[in-house]
């Protein structure tokens, strides 16, 4: 085998094939954007679902509310109408029984009696016996 000297002449360069430059990168650009684009996406789907069940629950307050405001004017009613007939049947009541009016001029002692300290008493065996009702 002979051994060919290397001639100084133009190099044939239509058998090299160029590749492009490999690039390394730690974190591809990427998956980078698609996560803020799912965390967006899961923040505004939170957002959207606090609104909600606090637009619910303002809803249900606002039922409730509203029936207790109910209920409490029909009990307020039936406590003054139960009041009324309580004292409507108070009235009746003492009016059947009216009190004693007070007399003008008492009555005159009669024997055996004795006027002490604007009380009259009644003379009795061995004592004296107030009687409260007739006064002097």
């Amino acid at each position: 085998m002979e051994r060919e000297e290397p001639r100084m002449g133009r190099p044939d360069l239509s058998s090299v094939e160029f590749r492009e430059p490999i690039r390394i990168n730690a974190i591809p650009s990427e998956p980078r954007s698609l996560w803020w684009q799912v965390a967006l996406g899961v923040f505004i789907a939170l957002m959207a679902h606090s609104m909600i069940v606090g637009m619910y629950q303002r809803y249900e307050m606002r039922q409730a509310t509203e029936q207790l405001n109910a209920d409490m004017k029909k009990l307020d009613a039936q406590w003054q109408r139960e009041t009324a007939a309580a004292t409507q049947a108070i009235r009746q009541t003492t009016t059947r029984y009216p009190t004693a009016a007070p007399q003008a001029r008492p009555a005159p002692l009669l024997d055996g009696q004795r006027c002490m300290q604007g009380r009259r008493f009644q003379r009795v065996d061995n004592g004296w016996v107030h009687l409260p009702r007739e006064p002097c």
